[in-house]
């Protein structure tokens, strides 16, 4: 997870949905969430 450190922000939202899209983890949503209430 590393990388996803160093990617824009547009790009961490992408690399969230399809962290999630495909395993389908909790930690996972809570990351999109947060990710969208820092970046709305």
């Amino acid at each position: 997870m590393q990388d996803y450190v160093n990617l824009p922000v547009k790009q961490q939202k992408i690399y969230c949905f399809f962290y999630a899209f495909f395993f389908n983890e909790p930690s996972v949503y809570d990351k999109i969430r947060y990710v969208k209430r820092m970046h709305v």
